[in-house]
């Protein structure tokens, strides 16, 4: 898998971004920059069917990624199962389908 999205690149991306787009490729995740600023990126993430926006700051000194990387996934996560509650829920009657 590839980062996708190239196209909206203003500059290079410096290391922390680097490890942060790594991590994510590495576990399964598919990548599409968004959009590129000064205090951060944007992208979009797909993985087991989930959509969902990451937002990674930029400059941020002394930053370890692999502990906010690891923070997001368990986010990622919760809001996979959370999906899958509603949908569950929905199914079973318990509550309306949102629109």
């Amino acid at each position: 898998m590839n980062l996708q999205g190239l196209e909206n690149k203003k500059w290079d991306f410096n290391k922390q971004e680097k490890l942060a787009i790594s991590w994510l490729l590495k576990h399964g995740f598919e990548v599409k920059l968004k959009k590129q600023y000064t205090s951060k990126d944007i992208y979009t993430v797909t993985k087991d069917g989930i959509l969902d926006e990451f937002i990674f700051p930029n400059n941020q000194k002394n930053m370890n990624v692999r502990a906010f990387m690891e923070r997001y996934e368990k986010n990622f996560e919760t809001k996979k199962e959370l999906i899958k509650l509603r949908a569950e829920a929905s199914a079973n009657g318990l509550i309306k389908e949102r629109s």
